[in-house]
């Protein structure tokens, strides 16, 4: 896909998506340090849901990409993207202008050196309360300073109470400001997980990292 192509899909989403109120975060997850990831940011989507009404959420399988929507019993779900879709980069920017209607937060799972943490307007470090967990995720806000990330904050998960996972918060946040010079947003404590529906919006599909990225800052800074 040329650069031209990209820069339509930008205009393209920008005069669909308006100004979604309240303003859509983009907020990138990264839980690939820790001991055992996998469902970690799926937990984050759940509990996520539960607090704020919905929440969106990215997934990468392989080369595929796949867009779930968490949202109460209650509440009206975007309708899916059918599998035969065609011209799925093209349609992205509608995709997310839709969704810019339905929730105002959209999950990115990611790792560190994803190239698409640039078009994140946050990123989150996940973290148990675990002392393993905490000393890798340490680890990677050391890496992450060192690239400058804007905008980091954590998510503690598969916490006994909350109030536990604010004090290792706390702590952690206390050390990466003392040694590393970074401050730290507070972004979410994750007790046990409530159930919420879960719909899969867009089904396993193929999509460049650029195409991606263009509709991520888009939505991000509208």
């Amino acid at each position: 896909m040329s650069q031209s192509d990209l820069s339509h899909i930008a205009d393209l989403f920008l005069s669909s998506a308006g100004s979604p109120s309240p303003p859509f975060i983009v907020r990138a997850l990264l839980a690939e340090h820790l001991p055992e990831p996998k469902d970690a940011v799926r937990k984050v989507a759940i509990y996520l849901a539960h607090q704020l009404g919905s929440v969106a959420l990215l997934e990468f399988k392989a080369d595929r990409t796949v867009l779930k929507f968490f949202a109460p019993e209650q509440m009206q779900l975007p309708a899916p993207l059918g599998k035969s879709a065609q011209n799925f980069e093209l349609q992205l920017p509608f995709i997310m202008a839709d969704l810019a209607k339905h929730t105002s937060l959209l999950l990115v799972e990611s790792g560190a050196s994803s190239p698409l943490l640039g078009n994140c307007r946050q990123v989150s470090v996940l973290c148990r309360p675990q002392p393993q967990a905490v000393i890798s995720t340490y680890t990677l806000l050391k890496y992450l300073a060192q690239s400058r990330t804007a905008s980091l904050g954590v998510t503690m998960i598969d916490c006994p109470s909350v109030l536990q996972g604010t004090r290792v918060t706390e702590r952690l946040s206390q050390a990466a400001e003392e040694f590393l010079g970074l401050t730290l947003r507070t972004d979410t404590v994750v007790p046990i997980s409530v159930q919420v529906r879960e719909k899969t919006i867009i089904p396993a599909q193929p999509l460049s990292q650029s195409a991606l990225g263009t509709a991520l800052t888009s939505i991000s800074s509208a």
